[in-house]
């Protein structure tokens, strides 16, 4: 887990559009008032999570490979 802080929202969108093209299998995306989530998955098998928290500015990548 990578967790970076003071991040602007706008900084988590562009980095968002990234995962999509690099993660776009079963991806998942929320979006509510506090919260923004993108998961997905790329063609090795490989995971991400990526989290922005819109009050103190938090983001958050979470990774996993295939097998681990």
């Amino acid at each position: 887990m990578i967790l970076f802080e003071n991040v602007d929202q706008k900084d988590f969108e562009n980095y968002r559009e990234i995962l999509k093209t690099d993660f776009p299998e079963e991806a998942n995306e929320m979006q509510i008032e506090e919260y923004l989530l993108y998961e997905g998955k790329n063609a090795k098998g490989d995971l991400v999570a990526a989290q922005y928290f819109k009050e103190d500015k938090t983001f958050t990548i979470i990774g996993n490979r295939d097998g681990e």
